[in-house]
């Protein structure tokens, strides 16, 4: 998958208080080559297996992080590859 922009948009851009908006978040992607497998062993795996490793947050790797936002729509444009993507406040 090639991602060249990601726009988070938050409480405040849908007439929301300015508080609620999240202050800190993080982009992640799925780090395979430290489960062992490669990304179409992955994506070939069976569900209960997809859950116990998308749920350990061992498996992933942090490419961006917001700190103290204070945006309604934070966008940020970039090129990478990425094989499996996480949005975690």
């Amino acid at each position: 998958m090639q991602v060249g922009r990601w726009v988070t948009v938050h409480a405040q851009a849908n007439n929301e208080p300015k508080e609620f908006n999240t202050l800190d978040f993080e982009l992640q992607v799925l780090n395979t080559e430290a489960l062992g497998m490669t990304e179409e062993e992955f994506l070939a795996s069976e569900g209960k297996t997809d859950a116990a490793i998308l749920g350990n947050d061992a498996n992933w790797t942090t490419i961006a992080h917001v700190t103290d936002n204070q945006d309604a729509i934070v966008d940020q444009s970039w090129r990478m590859l990425l094989p499996r993507l996480r949005f975690t406040a």
